[in-house]
């Protein structure tokens, strides 16, 4: 019987998507780090920023978009274009 890692083995060189393996190695590569770090300890100041920004601007309701538009718009992503 296989175990994990193998299986995960087989499983990443089934993939041919090149942003899904970029994903699933970030993915793994972020928990090889001390896991004590709160993921905020490790982005970048203008990462943070950019967080806080979106924060403020989901305050407003006129910056929401309605759910089915996002699940339309969410439906869309991985096509092939």
């Amino acid at each position: 019987m296989n175990t994990i890692k193998e299986d995960l083995h087989s499983l990443i060189d089934e993939i041919e998507d090149m942003d899904i393996l970029g994903h699933v190695y970030e993915l793994l590569k972020a928990t090889r780090h001390d896991s004590k770090l709160d993921f905020w300890d490790k982005l970048t100041n203008d990462e943070k920023k950019r967080i806080e920004e979106s924060i403020e601007l989901s305050k407003n309701p006129q910056n929401w978009v309605p759910h089915d538009q996002v699940m339309e718009k969410a439906s869309q992503w991985g096509k092939s274009k």
